[in-house]
């Protein structure tokens, strides 16, 4: 019988902690509507229209779908459309974006904005990168 409740409670440890833990790329799952791009050596701040530029993150595949209707081809906006392959990485308590496997900058996520620091990267910190703001898109909210 004390066999049977320690297995029991051991399968019930397991499976809390696999359903606790979420997939790294989760943080980002969802569509993000491009709003504002800051910073570099020239120190831009450009603004952006909803629903001009969507970063999609879809955690299934580890897939970033841009979707990019700026025409303005003189203003820095972030990625070009495309789909790119996307990595979380978390390193000393704070997580890094890659894409294409190439360091793309620190991430944060204020409740529904989402930050991403391109001065502050896995080796340390630098200057002159940019910072771009992401809003979280919801179906109920018209833009």
């Amino acid at each position: 019988m004390k066999i049977s409740i320690y297995i029991l409670l051991l399968i019930l440890v397991t499976n809390c902690q696999d359903s606790d833990t979420p997939n790294n790329t989760d943080i980002l799952n969802g569509e993000w509507n491009f709003k504002n791009i800051s910073g570099g050596i020239a120190g831009i701040n450009n603004d952006f229209e909803n629903n001009l530029i969507f970063w999609s993150f879809n955690s299934d595949n580890s897939i970033l779908t841009v979707t990019n209707n700026n025409s303005d081809t003189t203003i820095n906006d972030g990625l070009e459309t495309g789909t790119y392959k996307y990595l979380i990485q978390s390193t000393n308590g704070q997580s890094f974006l890659f894409i294409n496997d190439s360091e793309f900058g620190n991430i944060t996520i204020f409740e529904n904005e989402l930050l991403i620091n391109q001065n502050i990267f896995t080796d340390g910190n630098g200057a002159d990168g940019f910072i771009m703001k992401l809003y979280k898109v919801f179906s109920s909210e018209p833009f």
